[in-house]
C-alpha cells in the first residue's frame, strides 16, 4: 500500500479491510476513534504546507489535561496533520473568465484557454492522484502526456491521455474539436471517439469533420456552426450589454468575434442572417429580422 495510505483512507479511497490487513483490528478503532474526536475540530485551509505555519493555526486551539498516551497522541498529532493536508488538498480551485480570454498553466504543465463567460473548476490535488477537471463553458486545452486527463461537463465527458481539444459546454449545446491527438467523450451511455480533424456536435449528436476552430488570436474568437444565442451571451458578457436575441429558429453562426469593437461584434451576430440591432431605451439591444 502506497505512502500517504492514511489520507487515502481518510477520503475513502482505501477501505477499512486494507487498514486492518496492514496496522490490525485495533489499529483500526484507534484511527477511527481518532478521527471522530477530530471531527469537529476546525482547522482554517492553510496557505500553504510547511509545518511552521500550519502547526502556528493548531496551537490556537485550547489544549485539555489528559493523561500521556505517547502512542495514542503520536497518532492524533499524524491525523490532525493529515486533515490539514486533506483540506488543502481537497478544496477547490476556481477560475471565472468574465469579459477577456485568459491562458492559464496547470500544475502538470497543460495548458488552458479559458474565453469569455466560462469557469474552470479543480481541486488543488490535481495532479497528484488524477488529472479531472470540470469546464463549463468555452476553452481550449493543450494537454501535456501523462496520466488520465478528464474534463468534466453538465453535457458529457472528456477523457484524453495527451492531446490538444477545444469544449463548449452549454445548457442547450455542446460540441468537442479534436484538433490535435485522440480524444474520447462519454455522453448519454454511449462513447464518441475523436480524431484531429473531427468534431462532436450535440445538434446532430454526430462525429463530423470540421475546419481548424483556432482560439486565442489578435483578439478574436473563431466559432464553427456554434448557436447564435450561445455566441450572443458571450458577447453581452464581454461588452457589458444586455442582448435579446428574436429569432424563431436557431441560427447556427461560423466565423470570428472581435473582442476589442462592439460594433464589429453586433454586426457579425447580426448582418451574416439578414437581422438588424435595435438599442431600446434601457440601453439593451434587440436583434430582430429585417
Amino acid at each position: 500500500m502506497e505512502e500517504h495510505y492514511l489520507s487515502k483512507w481518510m477520503e475513502g479511497s482505501v477501505g477499512d479491510a486494507e487498514i486492518v490487513e496492514r496496522d490490525g483490528a485495533e489499529a483500526l478503532k484507534n484511527y477511527q476513534s481518532i478521527l471522530k474526536s477530530v471531527d469537529d475540530l476546525k482547522v482554517s485551509i492553510p496557505e500553504s504546507l510547511e509545518w511552521e505555519k500550519f502547526s502556528q493555526q493548531l496551537k490556537k486551539h485550547p489544549k485539555k489535561q489528559k493523561k500521556s498516551h505517547p502512542k495514542i497522541w503520536a497518532m492524533a498529532a499524524a491525523l490532525l496533520v493529515l486533515l490539514g493536508v486533506r483540506f488543502f488538498f481537497f478544496t477547490d480551485v476556481v477560475i471565472a473568465s468574465q469579459a477577456n480570454q485568459s491562458l492559464h498553466v496547470l500544475t502538470d504543465g497543460s495548458q488552458v484557454e479559458l474565453r469569455p463567460n466560462s469557469e474552470l473548476r479543480y481541486q488543488r490535488s490535481f495532479g497528484w492522484w488524477n488529472r479531472k477537471l470540470r469546464l463549463e463553458g468555452d476553452a481550449t486545452f493543450r494537454v501535456t502526456k501523462g496520466s488520465t486527463f478528464t474534463v468534466e461537463t453538465s453535457n458529457g465527458a472528456i477523457t484524453v491521455l495527451g492531446t490538444v481539444f477545444r469544449v463548449i459546454s452549454a445548457e442547450d449545446f455542446f460540441s468537442v474539436h479534436c484538433e490535435e491527438g485522440k480524444v474520447k467523450i462519454s455522453r448519454d451511455d454511449a462513447d464518441y471517439i475523436l480524431e484531429k480533424g473531427n468534431r462532436y456536435n450535440s445538434v446532430t449528436n454526430t462525429v463530423e469533420e470540421f475546419q481548424r476552430s483556432a482560439g486565442m488570436k489578435d483578439n478574436q474568437i473563431l466559432y464553427n456552426r456554434t448557436p447564435l444565442s450561445f455566441i450572443a451571451k458571450v458577447v453581452a458578457q464581454v461588452y457589458g450589454i444586455r442582448i435579446n436575441l428574436k429569432t424563431k429558429n436557431e441560427l447556427y453562426f461560423t466565423g470570428a468575434i472581435p473582442l476589442n469593437d462592439q460594433e464589429k461584434a453586433l454586426q457579425a451576430l447580426s448582418i451574416p442572417f439578414a437581422l438588424k440591432t435595435v438599442i431600446n431605451q434601457d440601453a439593451s439591444i434587440d436583434i430582430v429580422k429585417e
